[in-house]
């Protein structure tokens, strides 16, 4: 085992985004270049391959093995900053055993206990320095991520890669000579400096570094992450009226004309009084600052922020005065940016005067979770940046009007009207979500709206709105439905694991044309309706376009495909349901497209079921036993049955049998008037005891073949009248 020092130097390689995207950008098809994760639910085939990094170990998915190639080393922690005395070694050499051993050999463990890790660390050596160190030199153009270990300065970018730049890592650079001129990268949002960046470097330096992240705060954007880690000297200048400390015990005065605060690992402040900070516009706290914070001292601090985020009236004031409450409360608030840092860990609480609030941008970096109705009807916000948050409660986010990003790198669940009309909403990263809660984000109208994993290529590439959410089991009752004015714009959803689509899921979606949901099992009443411009729904990678091919699907609700545009738009010729064992009334009603209909175990489906199947011309329904009235009125076409054997349609040659059926109501198979001229029209019921007269109205049988029908020859008879 080898000692702490070492640790301290090389343990950070990491390409520090601890989130579905650091997997997705570490997978690598080369097996020397990482570990390989064998699980029983693997995220990307039979195994996945992690290049050097940190992953989250819910992310990699009930890990059964681990191979670790020569030159890598696993460890597995429960701390979000790596240290060796938290951190588990998992059993393979150590450099000096590699070293002595010369072995080139991979370790396979299997079995492995993660249940009470968090995190699984790869770690790179380079047996040829003395150290063990290696050098780790990356810029991803995909996430606009650079990272860099056991380097001395900061790689030259070109242009557009100065431009698309968003994060600098630094980790492990004893060596290292200072960031460049930051304020060339218009787009950065985090800076980190790790392990042994600013060991033993003089006072000078380190505020010389200090400086430069000023300038970029100051000239360019506000950062939403601060790193720095090591032993720092206590700083604060003031520049533009905007005030920034580092490493400080205690604020100092700060003058009434400051506009912006910014707190770099402060860790030393316990509670701050936000409340005589009248005029300020930006609030942003970085790294460990208020670690010591209590939840009482945090209550009280955010109930000062919100107070000074929130317009109250002249009268409101008066009011509030007379019930002794202090007077810091402003009549115009000014108080516009708010950035919590990570050391706050509770739920971000409810504004009880957000409609008031003014609040434009919203970060809490540790925050777990958000209030019921937090910000509800809040007209300012613009955008959140919430990476920590597990759950957004009901309401949270109701009646934003004005919000078009929001980040939640590690939510799985938003509760009921979540972000219900957010009409602005453009662009919402959620790759990890499990549940959409009822009407959770209905009623959006954005055309450039992209809800999920915005990190994924193909996704990121597609032009249109759309949903891709790899990891959602359960669509909510309405929770991505439209509206009457037929604005929401949602063209593509992608949902590969969905088990569950609720009542009115994506109702009204004017839009939609490809839904990929292949594991769906239960779809609720108009989940799709109105939906007239679909053109492959379900397993979309096993059929052809104009489909609908929903392999695991055991019950459709009423109204589920209904089409009410009396067909126009509808351009869907497949229809087929292995498994579906029941289908409600007016379900697929209006497509007049449709020319195969697969439905081999149903039992019965509902009144209006296929209403309007203008080009119908292949049914199979081998199970079924009941058909509601007018079904299938108004088929133009003879009908013929098929079987599918071994994947093959097998067509039953010039007429139609249903040897299952038991019960057929009124006008089920009204025709259309046109089918004496398309020939002979025969059909089986063999099991049938019940039909109703007009059941086959205007289809004009030549042949009905159902011998427990005591009503046989009137049937045959109505059959030819229009």
């Amino acid at each position: 085992m080898l000692h702490n020092k070492y640790y301290a130097i090389k343990i950070l390689i990491l390409i520090c985004c601890i989130n579905m995207d650091a997997m997705n950008q570490n997978v690598d098809t080369n097996t020397n270049n990482g570990v390989i994760i064998f699980s029983e639910n693997n995220y990307q085939g039979t195994n996945t391959i992690l290049k050097p990094g940190n992953y989250l170990i819910s992310e990699l998915q009930n890990i059964k093995s681990i191979t670790i190639p020569n030159g890598l080393e696993v460890f597995l922690s429960n701390k979000d900053d790596f240290d060796d005395e938290s951190a588990e070694k998992i059993s393979c050499p150590s450099v000096d055993e590699l070293k002595n051993n010369n072995s080139t050999e991979e370790y396979k463990l299997d079995n492995i206990d993660t249940s009470k890790y968090k995190y699984l660390y790869v770690l790179k050596v380079d047996l040829n320095n003395e150290d063990g160190i290696a050098s780790h030199d990356e810029y991803d153009s995909n996430t606009g991520k650079y990272f860099g270990r056991h380097v001395s300065k900061v790689k030259e970018f070109s242009s557009t890669e100065k431009e698309n730049l968003k994060e600098i890592v630094i980790d492990s650079s004893p060596d290292f000579q200072g960031l460049p001129d930051l304020t060339q990268y218009k787009n950065l949002q985090n800076i980190k400096l790790l392990f042994n960046v600013l060991k033993g470097k003089s006072e000078d330096f380190i505020k010389q570094e200090f400086s430069k992240i000023i300038n970029y705060i100051d000239k360019v954007n506000p950062l939403k992450i601060i790193e720095i880690q090591g032993e720092l000297p206590s700083y604060h200048t003031t520049q533009n009226n905007k005030f920034f400390g580092f490493n400080l015990t205690e604020l100092p005065t700060i003058n009434n004309n400051i506009q912006e605060i910014h707190l770099i690992n402060c860790k030393e402040l316990s509670s701050i009084d936000f409340s005589k900070y009248t005029s300020v516009k930006k609030i942003c706290m970085y790294g460990n600052t208020l670690e010591k914070s209590t939840e009482a001292q945090w209550k009280t601090m955010i109930e000062q922020l919100y107070t000074l985020s929130t317009n109250i009236t002249k009268q409101e004031q008066q009011k509030i005065a007379f019930f002794a409450i202090p007077k810091t409360i402003t009549v115009s608030a000014s108080l516009k940016h708010i950035q919590l840092p990570r050391t706050y860990t509770g739920e971000i609480p409810k504004n009880s005067n957000s409609s008031q609030s003014q609040i434009q941008y919203l970060s809490a970096l540790g925050a777990t979770s958000v209030a019921q109705d937090a910000f509800k009807d809040q007209q300012a916000l613009t955008e959140l940046y919430l990476p920590n948050v597990r759950e957004v409660k009901s309401n949270a986010f109701y009646h934003c009007f004005k919000i078009e990003k929001v980040s939640l790198d590690k939510c799985e669940v938003l509760e009921e009207g979540a972000f219900r009309t957010n009409r602005a909403l453009q662009s919402m990263y959620l790759p990890l979500v499990k549940k959409l809660g009822k009407l959770s984000i209905a009623y959006t109208r954005s055309n450039k709206l992209k809800i999920g994993d915005l990190n994924n290529q193909e996704f990121k590439s597609q032009s249109e709105a759309g949903l891709y959410l790899p990891f959602c089991e359960e669509i909510g009752d309405g929770a991505c439905r439209g509206d009457n004015e037929d604005k929401v714009q949602i063209v593509n959803v992608n949902c590969p694991v969905c088990k569950t689509l609720g009542v009115e899921a994506f109702r009204q979606l004017t839009a939609l044309k490809i839904v990929n949901i292949p594991e769906v099992e239960t779809i609720g009443q108009s989940a799709f309706e109105d939906c007239s411009l679909l053109t492959k729904v379900g397993d979309i990678n096993d059929i052809s376009n104009n489909s609908i091919y929903l392999p695991k699907v055991k019950s459709i609700a009423n109204y589920a495909f209904k089409n009410g545009d009396k067909g126009q738009n509808i351009i869907i010729q497949s229809i087929i349901l292995p498994e579906c064992e029941r289908i409600g009334r007016e379900a697929f009603m209006r497509y007049r497209t449709m020319k195969t209909l697969s439905i081999p175990k149903c039992k019965s489906i509902g009144i209006l079921s296929f209403y309007d199947p203008y080009k119908l011309q292949e049914l199979e329904a081998t199970e079924l036993e009941t058909i509601g009235a007018n079904a299938f009125q108004y088929a133009s076409v003879p009908i013929r049955s098929f079987k599918t054997v071994n994947g093959n349609k097998k067509i039953d040659n010039g007429y139609l049998e249903l040897p299952n059926c038991k019960k057929i109501e009124t006008k089920a198979f009204w025709g259309s008037g046109a089918h004496s001229i398309r020939g002979t029209n025969v059909v089986k019921l063999p099991k049938c005891e019940s039909a109703a007269d007009d059941s086959f109205r205007a289809a004009y049988l030549t042949t009905l073949d159902a011998s427990k029908l005591s009503n046989r020859a009137k049937i045959l008879s109505t059959s030819k009248s229009g």
